[in-house]
């Protein structure tokens, strides 16, 4: 095809060479994307709709006259179900096709495998670049335009293109832009060429923000907005999950030491995000930070804590356990709140319904689960809020009873809460609420291990608070809180407890 093309703009004689020209070069843009897919996942041919749509019309007029008066009411015959069939599969059709740009962003992907290392403003401008430079060729091959000036731009930029996506990766890329990484007075056309070089190769891309070592790059980065397009979480065919990972936000974490302000700053502009990898990065900025400043990353963090099934979530009790010791602990109870509490059992419904069916089927029990992993879990309990109720008990107390409380009522059917009382059969699930966590090998029975060992620093450590913390467990319905009162009266037989202890016999 380039050279049917340079053949034809060749022949000055030739009134028609723009156009002839534009044909052949916006071909060879068309069908990239099917010479580089291979296999099954070639592109197909793009069905005929304007066929099928000519051909649509003609059913329906014949239809219309048959149904002189009208279609309500009326029966459809074998005819017009022809017609609604093939009205179907022309929707159908239409609505599955690739679109053009889709076409070539699969095919720059298959040609660079690391084309996914990118973030999607940087594949956009790649995919968006070929597009434009179809619909110039496109204004020539049909007579919108025949300047010869602005056809060998588009020759000389087609060619840089082709060449740029078919050209094997080499060291030298790599080469160039590790020296403008390292020549501390670069100049704006040094900068401009790191970037063309790493918009090239999904590689190219890689190893600029992995080898970036400095934060004069933050700046730059964010006014050329490499920090405001952060990758989604992609659904595979087959039902699997993709979670990219964000290079720019990766030498984001490494320049928190060198360069707090600006990473903090940049952290709280990034846009909203479902990829639980960003979450990540942002815990390790967060835990790197000192003090205050750490706590400023505080909204970003409660945005990870409240994805479904955190990535990583190893990273919360440290982050909590690092907030204590940093003396903001306003912020870890804060965070707390968030992934201290169970989830609801997701089969609530379709087991309540069964239940009422026959009550006594023991496959209907609720069974809610945590937002962390299991032994994240339970790690977060130890390294995290234990250490937290050491430093804040009363308050730490309250999250744990207030967790308890929600997790008793999540455990009981409807007709049980209906019913009234305080049993909760927790004698049963938690025959003992204190203990060392190493006994335990649920989250539940952590939990409420844990809520037992932040009550009993409540009497060690604010005893003017005992009396407040007193009241709060006499206000929850459940035995179980009954059982915790009694159990902290018989650590403290004093003054304080005694009427209390009398009231209970």
């Amino acid at each position: 095809m380039v050279p049917g093309a340079l053949y034809a703009l060749d022949n000055r004689y030739n009134p028609d060479r723009w156009s002839q020209a534009g044909q052949s070069l916006r071909e060879l843009l068309e069908k990239l994307p099917r010479v580089v897919l291979e296999g099954d996942t070639q592109v197909q041919n793009r069905p005929d709709f304007r066929g099928q749509r000519s051909r649509l019309h003609v059913r329906i007029s014949r239809d219309q006259q048959r149904y002189e008066d009208g279609w309500e009411g009326q029966e459809i015959d074998r005819q017009l179900a022809r017609t609604l069939e093939e009205a179907a599969t022309y929707f159908r059709q239409n609505q599955q096709q690739t679109s053009r740009r889709d076409q070539i962003q699969a095919g720059v992907a298959h040609i660079d495998p690391l084309a996914d290392q990118m973030d999607s403003a940087t594949r956009g401008r790649r995919r968006d670049q070929i597009v434009s430079l179809w619909e110039q060729l496109e204004a020539f091959a049909h007579h919108h335009t025949a300047d010869e000036e602005s056809f060998m731009r588009c020759l000389r930029t087609l060619e840089r293109t082709v060449l740029d996506l078919l050209a094997p990766i080499t060291a030298q890329d790599q080469q160039e832009i590790q020296s403008i990484l390292d020549n501390i007075g670069r100049t704006t056309a040094d900068v401009d060429h790191v970037f063309e070089l790493i918009d090239r190769r999904g590689a190219n891309y890689a190893f600029f923000f992995n080898r970036a070592s400095d934060p004069s790059w933050i700046g730059i980065l964010k006014e050329r907005g490499y920090f405001a397009h952060p990758p989604s979480v992609q659904k595979l065919d087959d039902g699997q999950i993709h979670v990219p990972s964000w290079w720019p936000m990766r030498y984001l974490a490494k320049m928190t030491a060198l360069a707090p302000d600006e990473v903090i700053a940049i952290v709280q502009l990034l846009p909203p995000f479902d990829n639980p990898r960003i979450s990540d990065e942002i815990l390790e900025i967060a835990l790197q930070l000192r003090g205050e400043q750490s706590a400023q990353l505080l909204p970003e963090v409660l945005r990870y804590a409240r994805t479904s099934t955190p990535l990583l979530s190893y990273r919360l009790p440290d982050l909590l356990a690092h907030w204590t010791d940093e003396r903001q602990t306003t912020t870890a109870l804060e965070l707390a709140k968030r992934i201290v509490y169970f989830s609801p059992d997701p089969e609530r419904d379709e087991k309540e319904t069964r239940r009422r069916e026959n009550t006594q089927d023991w496959t209907t029990a609720l069974q809610p689960f945590p937002r962390l992993e299991q032994w994240d879990y339970m790690q977060l309990m130890e390294q995290g809020i234990r250490p937290l109720a050491a430093a804040e008990p009363y308050q730490s107390a309250r999250v744990l009873i207030s967790a308890v409380n929600r997790l008793i009522h999540q455990t009981l059917h409807q007709d049980e809460l209906d019913r009234g009382g305080d049993e909760d059969y927790s004698q049963l699930w938690y025959p003992r609420l204190y203990g060392p966590l190493d006994e335990v090998l649920q989250p539940d029975g952590t939990l409420v291990f844990t809520m037992t060992h932040a009550c009993e620093q409540v009497w060690e450590r604010e005893p003017d608070s005992a009396a407040a913390l007193d009241e709060e467990l006499r206000n929850r319905r459940w035995r179980i809180f009954r059982r915790l009162r009694q159990h902290l009266y018989a650590l403290h037989p004093d003054e304080r407890t005694k009427p209390w202890i009398r009231q209970e016999i």
